[in-house]
């Protein structure tokens, strides 16, 4: 950008003069007008350097000019427009001017054409930059060999990388560090031989620069550069040679010719099998560059490229170095990378103590890039998944110790600004075992295991939607109409879920950390001042709820739901401080809570199911037919939910509950109703251990199934509660779909669905023959979180209930949600107070709580923009501000999921 800059000194300024200074007799209005057009010109050049407008409106208007050769001209232009400090507007003009009037003399591009090469989307399509010119590549590509995977090389050699090392001889200490400095670099080429089977290419990748303004006069392969390239490696392929490539300009780069790039590009797809390794600097940065076949970033990756960080400090970049470990030094070696380590140092801290910089390793790794800018915007991308897990299989198959690939992920994950350090060690430590035990048996690639997480991401063939076969029993009875009742008795069910209680809350700390977990005090935040500092009872941000708000409600709900039958906890006791999961404290925290329940509600019976983040890790739920089941199975807290549960349930209840985490059993006063509690752990995609093998986890549906048939006969309803919802992207698809058709099988029998998870208030309908179209057999209620997290108040529901009588529906009647205000309640220093949000039934104008009235609701959902935006509030709980009523992307993607009670059907259901 400089170098135009003084372009545009060398060669339009005077132009621009010329007509903006009139003859003398109109003096005044010549002074005026020459005064507005440098402050324009100053304000464009000192906002943005320069761009299309200021470019385009220079030249707008000229018709012929001829180059002015008066270089104190230049000089003063190039200072009054405060493109730089006066003696380097002197110095520099005085060694570019040559180049640039012998160029601008000879070159065919027009001054736009010349603006195109510097500015986006300026100048007209013929651009000196994207000029094209033909290289013949060489045909009878040999057949492509697979990249070597080398475990045990005979031999390796240790190779030492530096780049733009820009040694500035006038750097004095204690001068102003914030003033702007320009440098270059510069190559030359020349074949070598350091190790047997190896030859090193250096090439002069200057003939591509963009700045190199000669290269304008005739780009076509300058000084035969690449006809030669093609010749030393055609020799090397002939003899079977392998070669390394090293140069300045890396071919992706924006300052590299188009010609060059794209000759360079087929040059390296041709000898793929030759070339086994390229090495760039000239960015500053640490990162690499992807080749693939016919340039088609969807199909097989060709080569890469490592683009090494330099030791200039230029651009607020501490320095650093590169050593490569390599595969060489013998007869027949691979001359692959098999390690690269980047070192560096803090300048910084060697300038406060007065020390030479001391220096260390930054990271060491098999795959993994440096790719902290693409983390730092995006936190996980689809590279730095597949290239982490590539790593952590390459350490695997070298067998090597768990500690090592312990230290590669801490290290992966502060060095890609993934968490801070603290969370980093804790993460690796709770789920690298899972991890690693998994990662060893998996038969998916680690493509196919990205695209678990990141979207677009991995082959066609991915794990989450894996289906198996499960046979549902025929013989359905024929379908009864959704009762509608004039009940005789009716029952009142509590239900909360996602509690996530965290004993780490501490009021006056941070909400608006930068953490995973924030209201917690952090090391890293003692010297930082508080922003927005935690309330007692909570806060509204990326905060769990304090242990002494959920005694609260609690007390609340007792004191004023006097007539609560029995409840219904859905999962996620625990906080989301997974760093800092361990048995024990899942041990403390389900004993603490249950005696709160017991002061609270002492004579009211609790069923509960699990959550995903019950477990330790999170998620991790093997099933008894995964190999060290005893050692890595979740026998400890199947333990911990009978010692819990089991005053609530039966003897009979809590033996399935120590095999599967599930259980059936039957609420008292309830003639004619069993409650089913699922665990859904085993259809989360975060549980690893279940892709070893997804079909049907510790014959949970199977197990489900049997209950159902059992009801079916006798004539019994049936409620089921879980966690995890099956129409959410959580739920693995094959364990989804089968039970999607387990309700559509037993829908006479199934008589109330409660879910939760997602921390909102929504709803999911299920259809005849999965027809969105069709007639709506049931649907589930999905209930809000007692949680702050995601800024949402905490809720409850209370459900009432056709039930308690023999004969009754156990239909659900209405369901209120009820709510707090945690801002009002740390303002004005009282206990949050709870009021009834909305009735269901009346909110929504339903004439009963059927499958076909929720369908119908979502049909008014897409029409109404009251109703819409009531629902939008309710599902929030009024933390998003967003018009999601006038966004059309917003609105069909809430009403949407609705419909779609089977997870990865979205098209299927949202045409």
């Amino acid at each position: 950008m400089r170098t135009f800059l003084l372009l545009i000194v060398l060669y339009l300024i005077p132009i621009v003069f010329s007509h903006v200074i009139p003859p003398k007799r109109n003096e005044k209005h010549s002074l005026i007008t020459r005064g507005m057009a440098l402050s324009v010109l100053k304000n464009a050049v000192r906002n943005d350097k320069i761009n299309c407008v200021i470019c385009s409106a220079i030249v707008q208007g000229t018709t012929s000019s001829g180059h002015n050769n008066d270089l104190e001209t230049k000089k003063k232009a190039c200072i009054t427009l405060d493109i730089d400090q006066p003696y380097i507007c002197d110095g520099m003009i005085d060694a570019f001017a040559r180049e640039a009037y012998f160029v601008l003399d000879r070159v065919i591009f027009t001054p736009d054409e010349i603006g195109g090469i510097f500015v986006d989307n300026c100048g007209i399509s013929v651009n000196p930059v994207k000029v094209l010119w033909n290289l013949t590549n060489p045909g009878r590509k040999p057949a492509v060999k697979p990249w070597p995977v080398v475990k045990n090389p005979k031999k390796t050699q240790r190779v030492l990388h530096l780049s733009d090392i820009h040694i500035d001889r006038e750097y004095a200490e204690g001068s102003e560090a914030d003033c702007e400095l320009c440098a270059y670099s510069d190559l030359e080429y020349i074949p070598s031989r350091p190790s047997p089977g190896l030859k090193l290419i250096s090439i002069n990748s200057i003939y591509c620069s963009h700045h190199n303004f000669y290269m304008y006069i005739n780009q076509t392969d300058p000084d035969e550069t690449l006809t030669w390239l093609i010749s030393e490696l055609l020799d090397s392929e002939a003899k079977g040679e392998k070669v390394h490539i090293i140069s300045h300009i890396p071919a992706g780069d924006d300052s590299f010719l188009m010609g060059w790039s794209h000759n360079f590009y087929e040059i390296v797809n041709r000898f793929e099998n030759t070339i086994a390794a390229q090495f760039y600097g000239h960015t500053h940065n640490d990162h690499f560059q992807v080749y693939y076949e016919d340039s088609d970033p969807n199909g097989r990756p060709t080569h890469f490229n490592f683009i090494t960080p330099s030791i200039t400090t230029n651009a607020y970049k501490n320095p650093a170095y590169r050593i490569y470990t390599i595969d060489g030094g013998y007869l027949g070696a691979s001359y692959t990378v098999l390690d690269a380590e980047t070192y560096t140092t803090d300048i910084t801290q060697a300038n406060m103590e007065d020390e030479e910089p001391m220096w260390f390793l930054e990271y060491s790794t098999r795959t993994l890039r440096s790719l902290k800018t693409a983390v730092r915007n995006d936190k996980i991308n689809c590279v730095v998944c597949s290239t982490i897990v590539q790593g952590i299989n390459q350490l695997l198959a070298d067998e090597e110790e768990d500690e090592k690939i312990d230290e590669f992920l801490k290290k992966a994950c502060v060095t890609l600004d993934i968490e801070p350090e603290n969370i980093c060690d804790g993460i690796v430590d709770v789920y690298a075992s899972e991890l690693y035990f998994v990662l060893d048996r998996l038969v998916f690639t680690p493509d196919e295991l990205c695209g678990i997480f990141v979207n677009d991401c991995g082959t066609p063939i991915n794990p989450l939607k894996v289906m198996w076969n499960f046979t549902i029993p025929g013989g359905k009875p024929p379908v009864k109409p959704w009762p509608i009742v004039k009940p005789k008795r009716t029952q009142r069910v509590l239900h909360f879920s996602d509690i996530h209680i965290d004993r780490g809350y501490t009021e006056g700390s941070e909400v608006d950390c930068k953490d995973s977990l924030c209201c917690r005090n952090y090391p890293s935040e003692d010297a930082s001042p508080i922003k927005r500092p935690a309330g007692k009872w909570g806060s509204l941000g990326n905060c769990d709820l304090p242990f002494g708000t959920f005694e609260a409600a609690m007390r609340h709900i007792s004191q004023t739901h006097k007539d609560i039958d029995y409840i219904l906890i859905t999962g996620d006791l625990e906080a989301h401080d997974e760093w800092e999961y361990s048995q024990e404290k899942t041990k403390a925290d389900f004993a603490n809570i249950t005696q709160v329940l017991n002061n609270y509600f002492p004579t009211t019976p609790v069923y509960q199911s699990t959550g995903n983040h019950d477990t330790v890790p999170a998620d991790a739920m093997a099933a008894h037919n995964m190999e060290e089941y005893d050692t890595r199975g979740p026998a400890w807290l199947y333990n911990i939910f009978a010692d819990n549960w089991g005053q609530w349930i039966s003897p009979e209840a809590v033996k399935t509950v120590h095999y599967r985490g599930s259980f059936a059993d039957y609420p008292p006063l309830t003639p004619g109703l069993k409650l089913i509690s699922i665990n859904t752990i085993y259809c989360s995609h975060h549980n690893f251990y279940i892709y070893i093998n997804q079909t049907d986890p510790d014959e949970t549906l199977s197990w489900l199934v049997s209950e159902l048939l059992q009801s079916e006969v006798k004539g019994e309803k049936v409620h089921l509660f879980s966690h995890i919802p099956p129409g959410d992207k959580a739920c693995l698809m094959g364990w989804s779909h089968n039970f999607y058709e387990i309700v559509n099988r037993f829908e006479n029998t199934i008589a109330g669905q409660f879910f939760a998870h997602t921390h909102n208030d929504h709803f999911e309908v299920f259809y005849e023959d999965s027809n969105p179209n069709g007639r709506p057999t049931h649907f589930n209620f999905i209930t809000p979180s007692m949680t702050t997290l995601s800024s949402k108040n905490p809720a409850y529901r209370i459900y009432t209930i056709d039930g308690g009588y023999e004969g009754a529906s156990y239909t659900v009647l209405d369901a209120e949600t009820y709510s707090t205000d945690i801002n009002e309640a740390n303002t004005n220093g009282h206990e949050p107070e709870w009021f009834l949000e909305y009735s269901a039934k009346d909110a929504y104008n339903l004439p009963d709580l059927s499958p076909a009235s929720w369908s119908n609701l979502i049909d008014r959902l897409a029409v109404d923009d009251d109703l819409f935006q009531k629902f939008y509030n309710y599902f929030s709980r009024t933390s998003h501000n967003l018009d999601c009523v006038n966004d059309p992307v917003c609105r069909q993607g809430n009403i949407c999921p609705l419909r779609v009670a089977k997870s990865y059907d979205e098209n299927l259901f949202c045409p």
